[in-house]
């Protein structure tokens, strides 16, 4: 039995410390992930579309994406749902190519991911 003085006796449990690092943490991850989509909510799309892959075979989509988007910004706003890119969004931008899909879905699965190794 531990008397006054000893850790637990200061008014915190020992999972409250743990708690509050673990949210710290967690707020550092969503702060540097809300960073890296303001960043990328201001690409051109050009510059996107060499950032998603960057042997630039998706810049023809540079055509379609301009007729039919305004910005980065309006796809994500419009197709970023729950932390995941709407697969709708293929059909709207006219990506056919699965290859093509997948890459966009990494661009944006990094873009969303909050994984420890970003903290």
């Amino acid at each position: 039995m531990m008397s006054n003085g000893g850790p637990l006796s200061l008014g915190r449990t020992a999972g409250s410390a743990f708690g509050s690092r673990r949210s710290t943490r967690v707020e550092r991850i969503e702060m540097r992930r809300a960073e890296k989509f303001q960043t990328a909510k201001g690409m051109s799309f050009i510059r996107w579309l060499e950032a998603v892959d960057t042997t630039c075979f998706l810049v023809h989509y540079y055509e379609a994406l301009t007729e039919r988007f305004d910005s980065l910004e309006q796809v994500i706003e419009l197709y970023v749902k729950n932390n995941e890119l709407q697969k709708t969004f293929f059909d709207d931008a006219g990506i056919r190519k699965l290859g093509h899909r997948r890459l966009f879905d990494k661009w944006f699965s990094d873009m969303l991911s909050s994984s420890v190794s970003d903290a």
